[in-house]
């Protein structure tokens, strides 16, 4: 399937996309392939957070050879 691009930018009101009135001879009564991309807000960044934690390594046996076997 062939197709040809015609871009434009409008509004969405009531279900409603209006086609610009240049544009409307150029399209023709055919099924239509739409891809509507909106602008995302930018929210600020929030710093990140990194909270330090601590394990209980007592009791726990490291075998460093077994370790590089793996």
């Amino acid at each position: 399937m062939d197709l040809k691009a015609i871009e434009f930018e409008t509004v969405y009101k009531d279900g409603v996309i209006s086609v610009p009135a240049e544009y409307r001879a150029n399209i023709d009564e055919a099924p239509l392939k739409v891809i509507v991309l909106q602008p995302v807000s930018q929210k600020p960044n929030k710093p990140l957070r990194f909270d330090a934690f601590r394990i209980d390594t007592r009791g726990f046996k490291f075998d460093r050879e077994e370790a590089n076997e793996r």
